[in-house]
């Protein structure tokens, strides 16, 4: 993570200045220390990949992050080794899924047969040729475009029948 920060330092000097740390706490560890030395954090940001973070410079207290942060980092790492949940609670929130997945179908199965009766009247409106043309392209490209997540949605579907299908089989081999 690459860190910018302006610090008016103990003399009174704007400084502005940018490090790279490979763990966000040793980068967070530094900055806290600069204000325990009696710099003042003007603003800090944390560029990490393609995302800026602005962080509140209240945060840098003095206090060191790590202490708190390799406990956290321990806990989620065994709540991570752990085993699934039971798989009853598993194909729960599979057929929750699946149900909205069906309700998503129905809704572009709707777009679709709409789109296609709008399709259908633009020979008979009043209009010029070009506008009749442009009105049909339009709707030709949105109907292939619902046409397209209505396939995308019925492959996931299809991959949370099998999904819960698996856990079916598992539950009865137990």
């Amino acid at each position: 993570m690459l860190f910018v920060a302006t610090i008016r330092d103990k003399t009174g000097d704007t400084r502005k200045f940018s490090f790279e740390v490979s763990q966000l706490e040793d980068g967070l560890d530094f900055l806290s220390s600069l204000a325990s030395g009696g710099d003042t954090l003007l603003n800090v940001y944390g560029v990490d990949k393609d995302s800026l973070m602005r962080w509140p410079v209240s945060l840098f207290d003095g206090d060191a992050f790590s202490p708190r942060i390799q406990p956290l980092q321990a806990e989620w790492q065994a709540i991570l080794a752990r085993p699934l949940p039971d798989s009853t609670v598993d194909k729960n929130w599979y057929q929750a899924r699946l149900a909205a997945c069906e309700a998503q179908i129905v809704q572009q199965e709707l777009l679709v047969s709409s789109l296609r009766q709008l399709l259908e009247q633009v020979p008979q409106l009043r209009a010029t040729e070009g506008h009749k043309q442009a009105l049909s392209q339009r709707y030709q490209a949105a109907l292939a475009t619902y046409e397209a997540q209505r396939t995308r949605i019925v492959q996931h579907r299809n991959r949370l029948k099998a999904r819960i299908s698996q856990l079916d089989k598992r539950s009865r081999s137990r």
